[in-house]
């Protein structure tokens, strides 16, 4: 007597029934699961940085003695960073990958961020000169008003405050909406201003994380003078880890609120362009029958273009015997 029976079949899993987790432990076993890929895409990330910050330096240099060097540093690092301006692609392609880390399907990291790199540059670079327009405003705009008395600190360094973190928040939507969706530039920046006030608290916390990011890079940079080991290794964090960590934290939150707030509120509206429309319109409609090369026509195997041709001149007739008759 056999004291286990391996053929004897289980109870088996209830329907329905599966392995659920919680998004914040979710978010760390996906983390876990997808680190080695996050570092690659760090890697990919700054290596197409690599032109935008030489191009940068070059600017930055060719300054040097020129009347815009001369009116201040931050003219000079404005005049500087343009190339900035046309970063979008590069965002964008490293939130279509994140995005797809969250989502938990397969990439083909390269080639899917060559892809949507080169297959959409205008709406993200539209967006990035925006941002790196009211980024720099804002740079000179902030300490302005915090060092003027009166009505400047109290209102306007504010007010200026709050742009800033809502041009931050729209960033958050707007790069992934732009390659991922089929949007207008207005519909997009429209769509990422209600998401930065719509989803406050999560914004929040990414802003939380961002500044804790922040924070440690600080506090290394600061203990590398001391330290040399400890700058080198803040420089592989920044360059291995911390921009795919940036991108991957960011969608894993916001794709979520975009799938609630935009992508099922429309198939809701347009049903006939769900998934499941589709296929069951592809498997009602009649397949048509191969037709064969060679058929019997008065007698004889001849060709089907033959026939066709005979057809349509049959057809010419008719039509020209019908007018005679009918002018008759």
């Amino acid at each position: 007597m056999a004291l286990f029976n391996y053929t004897k079949p289980g109870p088996g899993v209830e329907k329905n029934a599966g392995y659920s987790v919680n998004r914040f432990a979710l978010y760390f076993q996906l983390l876990g699961r997808k680190f080695w890929d996050v570092c690659l895409l760090s890697l990919t990330v700054m290596l197409f940085t690599v032109p935008y910050l030489a191009a940068s330096y070059g600017i930055y240099k060719l300054l040097g003695g020129t009347a815009v060097a001369a009116a201040g540093l931050h003219l000079r690092l404005a005049v500087s960073g343009l190339p900035f301006m046309l970063y979008g692609p590069v965002l964008s392609a490293g939130f279509k990958i994140a995005r797809d880390f969250a989502r938990q399907e397969p990439v083909f990291l390269f080639s899917d961020f060559w892809d949507t790199f080169r297959g959409n540059l205008v709406q993200p670079t539209v967006i990035s000169a925006l941002v790196y327009f009211f980024s720099v405003a804002l740079t000179y705009a902030l300490p302005s008003y915090f060092l003027s008395p009166g009505v400047g600190v109290y209102l306007f360094f504010p007010l200026c405050l709050l742009a800033a973190v809502v041009i931050l928040f729209i960033q958050f939507y707007a790069y992934t909406m732009a390659v991922c969706m089929q949007l207008s530039l207005r519909e997009i920046l429209k769509n990422s201003l209600i998401f930065s006030f719509l989803c406050f608290l999560y914004n929040a916390l990414l802003l939380l994380v961002l500044l804790a990011l922040l924070a440690l890079v600080i506090v290394m940079v600061y203990l590398g003078f001391s330290y040399p080991v400890v700058f080198g290794f803040m420089v592989i964090l920044a360059v291995c880890f911390l921009p795919g960590f940036y991108l991957f934290t960011v969608s894993f939150v916001t794709h979520p609120l975009l799938q609630r707030y935009v992508v099922e509120p429309y198939y809701q509206a347009h049903p006939q362009q769900t998934a499941a429309a589709l296929q069951k319109r592809e498997e009602g409609q009649p397949q048509p029958k191969e037709q064969p090369e060679y058929v019997y026509y008065n007698g004889r195997m001849v060709h089907r273009s033959v026939v066709e041709k005979e057809s349509v001149f049959d057809d010419t007739r008719r039509e020209v015997r019908r007018s005679d008759h009918g002018d008759a």
